[in-house]
């Protein structure tokens, strides 16, 4: 019984790692086609023209309706942080699959 039980068990690990590793290769692809953009937007964030939007925004020299988003303090900032942390724990769990 003790058998037949483990087997039961280690078949639900092997199911659901396929599924997840599927799940997440997919996810990183679609995450590695973005990184471009990411890049674009971060370099854009405190540069000449994002401090030029920013003064139009600031001045109500955009249409109201315009999505501004990335003219916040905040916005651009967190998603680099966030960017980084993905990155590091990326490299930890990597480390961790290796061993």
């Amino acid at each position: 019984m003790e058998q037949i039980k483990r087997i039961e068990q280690m078949e639900a690990y092997l199911d659901k790692g396929e599924a997840q590793v599927e799940q997440l290769l997919q996810l990183i692809e679609d995450f590695a086609t973005t990184q471009e953009e990411l890049t674009q937007l971060f370099d854009y964030y405190g540069s000449e023209q994002w401090f030029e939007d920013k003064e139009a925004s600031d001045n109500y020299q955009l249409p109201p309706e315009l999505k501004c988003g990335i003219l916040s303090e905040d916005a651009i900032y967190n998603l680099m942080t966030e960017h980084r942390a993905l990155a590091i724990r990326l490299l930890e769990l990597a480390t961790q699959m290796l061993r």
